[in-house]
């Protein structure tokens, strides 16, 4: 048996989540269908996050053992000509006997896409949450920073399975705008997160960008640790699994820029190694707001698999506790 590491990226629309559900469509139970086919025999796929129905994934990564005699590129084109059309496995390579596509990871990145319009799309309508009035994205970009670091996010979320604590840690948060198709991008990065936690918190940062809370009142429902006091939870159609980070390298999987995902979403600049700078935005490139409230470059290729975790000192306390 040889165990594999997947990056897959799926557009979410026609499935009940990635998790396996009795009679109802899922990622999970889509790509075990065609290693099943492949190799004749079940085959479970562990999965680095079970994103809900609805919600998409560029970058999500998953494991599973398998008798294998031939090449990984042969299995990856096995793979992807038996999934569905929604369905791709991006990059494929084995991996150690000890790693775990969930339990291994060290944090995940998610993005959620607001188009903030007067006038709703066809063609987004699957892809993001429309608004049509006028947000304000620097508000919702400060509230958004009391959310770094370790909190109790019971506000915005429900304990995951077997792990009944609501505290987390968020590493990094931002908003950007993509001007050519009026979408604002709200990104974040944890070590872990509750269930809804993402949509919950985007939904309450819509308050704010509508002027109905300050950012202080975000602040302070967060503290809060009561669900009642938050905002309506944003529809899944808008939220993405962007990228999972570990800790080591394993084998050679990484992903340098993700082409034609399920909504076309630019990928995000590589965090920063440790011992090195992190580079000086350049005139004409899009920037986002980073944990220290500064300016950083936002390079149009990102590797889905890192190797190191962001070094914020934020992140390094988060770690630590």
């Amino acid at each position: 048996m040889i165990k594999f590491m997947a990056v897959v990226e799926y557009d979410g629309t026609a499935y009940h989540g990635w998790q396996l559900q009795k009679d109802l469509p899922t990622v999970q139970g889509a790509c075990e269908a065609a290693l099943e086919r492949i190799v004749r025999s079940p085959t479970r796929v562990h999965a680095a996050g079970r994103t809900d129905a609805g919600v998409h994934a560029s970058g999500q990564v998953a494991h599973f053992s398998i008798p294998w005699k031939h090449s990984p590129a042969d299995l990856l084109r096995a793979c992807n000509a038996l999934l569905p059309p929604d369905i791709t496995v991006r990059m494929l390579e084995p991996a150690p006997d000890d790693f775990h596509a969930r339990h291994s990871a060290i944090s995940k990145t998610y993005v959620y896409k607001i188009l903030n319009l007067p006038l709703r799309s066809p063609l987004n309508r699957l892809y993001s949450w429309h608004i049509p009035h006028d947000l304000d994205l620097a508000s919702m970009d400060r509230a958004a920073a009391s959310l770094v670091g370790q909190h109790d996010f019971a506000a915005f979320g429900s304990p995951t399975d077997g792990t009944p604590s609501t505290v987390r840690c968020v590493l990094e948060t931002s908003w950007h705008r993509e001007e050519t198709q009026g979408l604002l991008c709200f990104t974040i990065s944890g070590t872990g997160f509750l269930r809804y936690m993402v949509r919950s918190i985007v939904g309450t940062l819509a308050l704010v960008g509508s002027g109905k809370i300050s950012s202080s009142k975000f602040a302070a429902i967060l503290r809060s640790s009561d669900r009642s006091r938050s905002g309506p939870t944003a529809p899944p159609h808008g939220l993405y699994l962007q990228s999972v980070s570990y800790e080591r390298d394993i084998g050679d999987l990484t992903v340098s820029g993700i082409e034609n995902s399920a909504a076309d979403h630019p990928p995000l600049a590589p965090p920063v190694k440790r011992g090195e700078q992190k580079p000086s935005p350049q005139a004409g490139e899009g920037r986002e707001r980073g944990d220290s409230g500064q300016a950083m470059k936002r390079n149009p290729q990102r590797s889905l698999l890192q190797n190191f975790l962001r070094t914020t000192a934020e992140s390094e306390d988060c770690l630590k506790s």
